[in-house]
């Protein structure tokens, strides 16, 4: 079709050469002018010329058809079809050897593609092929100028890859924020402080943050989203003790394939909790000691219950807040003479996990203690109890102040006034002794110096000013300080008359069987006062006097 379109080209310019004359195949020169024979056979040299180029133009053809190219070739735009761009984009040109000139480089966006048109203008007589007007030059080079075209190429592949795996990333930080301690994290105490950073990602990015515990499956926490600067932050409120390891994700489980997650950050929650310092294992069951203890960490104003357990459950007694080193202190007074033990410990209601937070429990163990506190005599401690003339005033006297177990089983506080030298006797007899039940010891001053009454009244007494109940013109020992009466009802006394004083007494008068408050030879206060040089009154004989110890030495 090509060679039929140059033949009919040719005809036209012999027409046209000589319009006036034209010259026609077979035509005679001789007719035609002077010069018709050399230009019939100039004429006829060019078309063999011609036809020859078009043959091998036309045998070129096919071998570009099975050949790979370099890279896609664009898209041929409407109007230029697949037969005529194929040509131009493997034009086998003598000039595609060596690199374009910028004249070339420029005049190829505006080669048109169309191979249609008719004209001088349209003759492929400079041998550079048409382009599509729609390529771009990063990604296809002119068809004339390989070495234009593989730079192009090459220069965009880096470009496409990078920025098709551009890394994404996020970092991970977990700080302690408002805890006690610097650096430490405590159970429902302040916060996790989580921050890092993401790179490769858009502004907005989702963040999210997961845990989990020592062991076991990821769970999400908390979502945040990164600054334009790629910084994020979160905060969110600790909970209970142990290990927790932590990741930043930019979405999805970071156990997930695929998932952009942070290395993982492990921690440890401590525990926070009250503690009960350990008091010693017994106290006198008559005192009323200070519990004390503090809070980890410590800190300030935390609303502390102070609790003793009675039965099956701990039950309130006290509260307090602790102080700036996080310090509290009871007073422990429940079952002030008790002898038995108690368990007590220090709570705190944990308002971020709704629960009563407690520590260690400690035992308290009332016991029996003698606890005795010696003071001078005062005019006071003897005011129905001395007058002038007794042989020993109050500068010669002590009082003693000590515990003693009553027939109840408790323990209770009572006074008894002894001279002065018998002090340590008195103390080291009664301490042996403190199993064995006392009704009362009380100073005899509460029933105006009486003896018969104090006696009615089953009182333990020492120093008393007064003449021999039964027998008023003896001097009773105890006007000296010397002498002591131990539970005068159980241990009644017989005067010199037969008469048994006190009358509430009468029915121990018979010493068996034995009940509680009696003395008896083997009992563990005679023995003991005994021993110190007290002679016993229910040793006398005939008259009994069971309830009478008397110095005699």
């Amino acid at each position: 079709m090509i060679a039929q379109q140059y033949s009919r080209f040719l005809t036209t310019m012999e027409e046209r050469t000589w319009p006036a004359a034209p010259i026609r195949a077979g035509s005679d020169c001789r007719t035609t002018g002077p010069h018709c024979g050399s230009l019939l056979t100039m004429l006829r040299l060019t078309r063999v010329a011609v036809a020859g180029a078009i043959v091998t133009l036309t045998v070129a053809v096919p071998p570009a058809f099975g050949e790979p190219t370099d890279s896609p070739s664009p898209s041929p735009t409407p109007g230029v079809t697949p037969a005529a761009a194929t040509p131009a984009t493997r034009s086998p040109s003598p000039e595609a050897s060596r690199s374009p000139s910028p004249s070339d480089t420029q005049a190829s966006p505006t080669t048109s593609p169309s191979t249609e048109t008719s004209g001088p203008q349209s003759a492929p007589s400079t041998g550079k092929p048409s382009k599509p007007p729609t390529a771009s030059a990063s990604t296809s080079a002119t068809p004339s100028s390989p070495t234009s075209k593989t730079p192009a190429a090459k220069s965009a592949e880096p470009m496409a890859k990078a920025q098709a795996t551009t890394k994404r990333s996020v970092s991970l930080r977990v700080s302690a924020v408002d805890t006690p301690i610097k650096g430490r994290f405590f159970q429902d105490i302040g916060s996790y402080g989580f921050s890092g950073t993401v790179s490769g990602a858009t502004t907005g990015q989702k963040v999210e943050v997961w845990w989990a515990k020592s062991t076991g499956g990821w769970q999400r926490l908390i979502s945040t989203t990164a600054k334009s600067s790629g910084s994020w932050s979160v905060n969110k409120i600790t909970r209970g003790p142990g290990i927790r390891r932590f990741r930043a994700t930019l979405g999805g489980n970071p156990s997930s394939s695929g998932v952009v997650h942070s290395g993982e950050v492990k921690i440890n929650i401590e525990n926070a909790y009250p503690k009960v310092n350990q008091p010693p294992s017994s106290v006198d069951s008559l005192s009323s000691p200070t519990i004390s203890g503090t809070v980890f960490p410590a800190r300030a104003g935390v609303l502390m219950h102070f609790r003793v357990k009675s039965g099956k459950d701990f039950h309130d007694k006290a509260t307090m807040r602790t102080d700036s080193k996080g310090r509290f202190g009871f007073t422990f007074s429940t079952g002030k003479g008790d002898l038995r033990s108690y368990y007590l410990r220090a709570v705190y209601w944990d308002a971020r996990g709704k629960f009563w937070e407690g520590g260690n429990v400690v035992k308290v163990t009332r016991s029996r203690v003698l606890n005795a506190k010696v003071t001078k005599t005062t005019a006071a401690d003897v005011a129905k109890t001395y007058r002038a003339g007794c042989p020993v005033g109050p500068s010669k006297l002590r009082t003693i102040k000590m515990n003693y177990e009553g027939f109840d089983h408790k323990m209770h506080r009572g006074v008894m006034i002894v001279r002065s030298d018998r002090v340590d006797s008195v103390i080291a007899s009664f301490n042996k002794s403190l199993g064995k039940s006392i009704r009362r010891m009380d100073n005899p001053n509460l029933w105006g110096g009486n003896d018969p009454k104090q006696m009615e009244a089953d009182n333990t007494s020492a120093f008393n000013c007064r003449k021999v109940t039964g027998n008023p013109y003896a001097q009773s020992p105890h006007s000296y300080g010397i002498a002591i009466d131990i539970n005068t009802r159980e241990n009644p006394y017989r005067d010199v008359n037969g008469k048994w004083w006190p009358k509430s007494g009468k029915a121990y008068i018979k010493r068996t069987p034995f009940r509680q408050g009696m003395l008896t030879k083997s009992s563990g206060l005679t023995k003991q006062l005994r021993s110190r040089g007290y002679f016993w009154g229910g040793l006398w004989n005939p008259g009994r006097d069971y309830q009478h110890f008397e110095y005699d030495k």
